[in-house]
């Protein structure tokens, strides 16, 4: 289990051009890279969720925030938020060529999405990193992994795996943001919440290339 990591701006490739479209409203932002795209131009289309009225304010106090987040996590279970890392870096390419994982550019030769089971999010890094969002190791090992290992590049006899929880919720104005040991994902907004799980996967997946 991650303690608590603080994230930063990333530093990519000095060669890469920056993305035209930056994550703006998250605190913990990923520096987006704008390069030639994949072969596959399909991309992600996601819709707007309606906000709803009941907000936490983002001028309160840190006890009222403290108690907002427990008020949370009491309503809904802790959810899994699982990194590996398996190879030094995933085929793209053939990736978006598999009709049956639906996957889509989410950030241009950086990151790839799925739905896996229409219901979990899989973030797909070029540095050879998945992060899988509500699924614990064991399912990860079991019904993910075997689906992306022929696309992975120079394959780690033994791959290294984080994990850490995390609440959503649709009752934000902040952005997205690291409560202890608990990630808390704002889902008001369904490609701003895809966008915060890419930043903070980016950051995930760095510990564990570390490790």
């Amino acid at each position: 289990m991650i303690n608590r990591l603080i994230f930063r701006q990333s530093s990519l490739r000095p060669s890469f051009k920056p993305f035209t479209r930056p994550i703006s409203s998250t605190s913990f932002r990923l520096n987006s890279y704008q390069t030639k795209a994949p072969k596959t131009t399909r991309t992600t289309n996601v819709q707007k969720l309606r906000r709803t009225k009941k907000r936490i304010p983002t001028n309160q106090s840190n006890h009222q925030k403290a108690s907002f987040i427990s008020e949370i996590k009491n309503q809904q279970s802790l959810k899994p938020c699982t990194t590996f890392t398996t190879c030094e870096s995933y085929d793209f390419d053939k990736i978006l060529e598999n009709n049956h994982l639906q996957a889509q550019i989410l950030i241009p030769n950086e990151i790839l999405y799925f739905k896996y089971d229409k219901e979990h999010d899989v973030l797909i890094l070029s540095n050879g990193s998945l992060v899988v969002w509500g699924l614990d190791e064991s399912n990860v090992e079991k019904k993910i992994l075997p689906l992306l290992k022929k696309y992975m590049v120079s394959l780690y006899p033994f791959p290294e795996s984080e994990d850490m929880d995390y609440v959503e919720t649709d009752q934000l104005e902040s952005s997205s943001y690291l409560d202890e040991d608990t990630i808390v994902i704002n889902s008001s907004d369904s490609e701003q919440q895809l966008l915060d799980k890419a930043a903070f996967s980016s950051g995930l997946s760095r510990s564990t290339r570390l490790a």
